[in-house]
């Protein structure tokens, strides 16, 4: 299965939606697009 995923989608930056993704795809069968644009200043 393919997910894509906003990685910079959150309050705390890329990092825990990064840390996410590579925990699901070590526990799961999926593979994981991240996405998103760069942070606007």
């Amino acid at each position: 299965m393919k997910i894509a995923l906003d990685a910079l989608g959150g309050d705390f930056g890329a990092t825990p939606n990064v840390k996410g993704a590579l925990k699901a795809i070590k526990k799961l069968d999926v593979e994981i697009i991240l996405v998103g644009g760069c942070a606007k200043n």
